[in-house]
């Protein structure tokens, strides 16, 4: 408890917070595990309620249940402070919703339901765009085209749609709805508090994809 206090304390003189944002910072420190659950369970409920984004997906997100030690080091202390203000964001919720009205229409569309396919379309675009990024290609240059020739053609064989302009259109507008790299964060910031293992970043590979869709 008194490291999220500490904690507390960090968030406030970084974010020179208001008397009513110090209260509500204070509040979250002293949430029960019970109570962080709910908040967290809060937010799913408002983001997902109603839209068919798939059972397995669902379960995925409430299993991932914040679980902080009873002496938590510094960084898992900030991360709940951090989460917890995420996840009460509306434009953060609003997003989120957004992200899974488009994730509901493939369903109903019988697109994109294959869980194994849908890693390896990920890892693909981590190899190959994150490639590009190392290499130091642009997204708008002459020699990006191949790469994203083939990460646009993987793209529309997974969602059963020939490639050409007019996929690849929808294509951008789905990566623009869906790169916000706070999405990330909150599963960053699930991962630090749990002291699971880092993940590979998807938002740099995504962005420059969805750069790359923008400029052809």
């Amino acid at each position: 408890m008194l490291r999220l206090r500490r904690s507390v304390l960090r968030a406030v003189a970084r974010r020179g917070a208001t008397p009513e944002e110090m209260e509500l910072m204070h509040k979250l420190a002293k949430l029960t595990d019970q109570e962080r659950r709910r908040l967290i369970n809060d937010f799913i409920d408002e983001a997902f309620e109603g839209l068919d984004v798939g059972p397995e997906f669902v379960a995925k997100m409430r299993a991932a249940m914040p679980e902080l030690p009873h002496d938590p080091t510094p960084g898992q202390s900030d991360a709940w402070v951090e989460l917890a203000e995420l996840v009460q964001d509306p434009a953060f919720r609003a997003g989120v919703r957004k992200a899974a009205a488009y994730q509901a229409k493939d369903r109903a569309l019988g697109a994109g339901e294959d869980v194994a396919a849908n890693q390896a379309l990920v890892d693909l675009v981590l190899s190959r765009a994150g490639a590009a990024l190392a290499a130091g290609i642009s997204p708008v240059a002459a020699v990006a085209a191949p790469v994203l020739d083939e990460l646009a053609g993987a793209f529309a064989e997974f969602f059963g749609r020939p490639d050409g302009p007019e996929f690849r259109a929808w294509l951008l507008e789905r990566m623009e709805n869906g790169n916000d790299p706070r999405y990330e964060r909150y599963w960053q910031l699930i991962g630090q508090i749990n002291g699971w293992p880092a993940q590979p970043a998807l938002g740099p590979a995504f962005g420059w994809l969805t750069e790359a869709l923008r400029a052809g």
